[in-house]
C-alpha cells in the first residue's frame, strides 16, 4: 500500500433486512477481528436495537481469526 494513500475500512452492522445499525472505520491495513467488539458497541450505543442475550450474529470470514502475528 502506498504510505501516502490514507484509505478506510468500514466495519458495518446490519438487521437482517440490511437496515445499517453501527458502521465503525478503521486505516485499511488493520485486521478486522478488533473492530468487531467496537462495531457491536456501536449497536448498543445507537438505542436501535438490543442485543439480548442468544442474539444471532452473522460475520464475514475476516473475524474468523486473531489478528495475524508480527514478525520480528
Amino acid at each position: 500500500m502506498d504510505p501516502g494513500i490514507r484509505d478506510i475500512k468500514r466495519s458495518v452492522a446490519v438487521y437482517a433486512k440490511g437496515i445499517p445499525l453501527a458502521v465503525v472505520s478503521a486505516v485499511a491495513n488493520r485486521h478486522d477481528s478488533p473492530l468487531l467488539p467496537d462495531t457491536l458497541d456501536a449497536i448498543r450505543e445507537s438505542g436501535l436495537l438490543l442485543l439480548a442475550e442468544g442474539t444471532s450474529i452473522r460475520l464475514d470470514r475476516g473475524y474468523d481469526s486473531g489478528p495475524p502475528a508480527r514478525s520480528c
